[in-house]
């Protein structure tokens, strides 16, 4: 696991999350025949998307860990993984912010969950 965790102070969904696995599968195309394919690796990363309602406050706290604790985003962390529901490792793909309201912010983040 990684030495840094998602910060207890942000709220993290547990329903609402996109997954997309990767593609795993080489394909080749031999003179005659079906196509050939074969499994690129045991270890394959996932993609979950998801949206998180913050406060200002939390917004800056999110924006802290994003640039400055993972260092724009370079490094990964642990983060309570409810899809396979244990304890997972991710890097932050992409995330964009949106205003809602007054002191309300809407979190759209992608996450690379790592093997």
């Amino acid at each position: 696991m990684a030495d840094i965790s998602w910060p207890e102070s942000l709220p993290y969904p547990n329903s609402g999350w996109s997954m997309t696995p990767s593609d795993n599968i080489l394909r080749s195309q031999p003179e005659r025949g079906p196509a050939k394919t074969r499994r690129r690796s045991s270890a394959k990363a996932v993609s979950l998307s998801g949206s998180l309602l913050v406060t200002s406050s939390q917004l800056d706290t999110f924006i802290s860990f994003a640039e400055e604790t993972l260092l724009d985003c370079a490094l990964p962390f642990s983060f309570p993984d409810y899809l396979r529901d244990k304890d997972g490792m991710a890097r932050i793909s992409s995330y964009s912010v949106t205003q809602e309201g007054a002191d309300e912010y809407i979190i759209s983040i992608e996450l690379e969950v790592l093997p």
